[in-house]
């Protein structure tokens, strides 16, 4: 699948990098015993415990503020399976039951329960192949993604918006979002954005977009920036062109057949 570089600006891809730090592990080896019984010697078994652990521990206390409190199991949940597959390789029927899961993850309960905190992650098991799960994830990251384009969009934030907004039509599910989502009485900047890109890119147009540059500029070097709402849906006005076309054609042809 491609990988969209500018999406490494966006907080999902953020707080993944966090979760993958490798500061501050060793502290965190005496919780993985049965890494270090099965798999002695193994500097990339242990080091991954050694992450989870730590991150177990900081989980809720991350500097990223767009990715809320309740999120935040799932990221971890995903980040050491996912880990997992991709230095590893998984091949059970369910990647729960896989050894190196089942020893990474062997103190993670007491690890919560002994915890200083409300907020508490419990392991998930996910009772799917890896091919089930990277699609799982797949999922839930881009759904992530979409969520955290919206909100730089909506919050006037528009580096890398046709970036953005290429990545989301070219992925069906989020599509399919964004369309739905973007219906014509929807005049949210994330919207009118979504469709001045298909305007400006050839793409199917659902609304039209009434657009002026009545924007004042705080400086005389500032790019004019179209100010634009959105109006009747594309194929109405498309159905109504095409009667009045037919009204045309129908009155040609009755003065014609009837001349003075």
């Amino acid at each position: 699948m491609p990988h969209y570089e500018f999406l490494n600006e966006l907080p999902p891809y953020k707080f993944y990098k966090e979760l993958n730090r490798e500061e501050n592990i060793q502290q965190y080896y005496d919780k993985c015993s049965l890494i270090k019984t099965y798999y002695p010697g193994s500097s990339d078994h242990l080091k991954l415990c050694g992450k989870l652990y730590r991150n177990l521990k900081i989980l809720y206390d991350i500097q990223n503020e767009d990715i809320i409190q309740n999120k935040r199991c799932d990221y971890l949940n995903n980040w050491i399976y996912n880990e997992v597959i991709e230095k590893f390789g998984i091949s059970d029927k369910y990647i729960y039951s896989n050894d190196i899961i089942t020893y990474m993850t062997y103190n993670w309960y007491s690890s919560i329960r002994s915890a200083d905190t409300l907020n508490k992650c419990f392991f998930k098991e996910l009772i799917m192949n890896q091919q089930e799960f990277i699609k799982k994830k797949v999922s839930f990251d881009d759904t992530e993604n979409y969520n955290s384009i919206k909100t730089k969009i909506n919050n006037n934030d528009y580096k890398n918006s046709s970036n953005y907004l290429k990545y989301i039509t070219e992925k069906e599910y989020l599509k399919s979002l964004i369309e739905s989502e973007c219906y014509c009485d929807n005049s949210s900047m994330f919207c009118i954005k979504f469709h001045k890109y298909n305007e400006e890119n050839g793409k199917e147009k659902l609304c039209s977009l009434k657009c002026s540059e009545a924007i004042t500029l705080h400086s005389p070097q500032e790019k004019i920036e179209l100010q634009c709402t959105v109006s009747e849906k594309v194929e109405g006005t498309r159905d109504e062109e095409e009667l009045q076309s037919v009204d045309i054609d129908t009155l040609d042809n009755v003065t014609s057949s009837n001349p003075a």
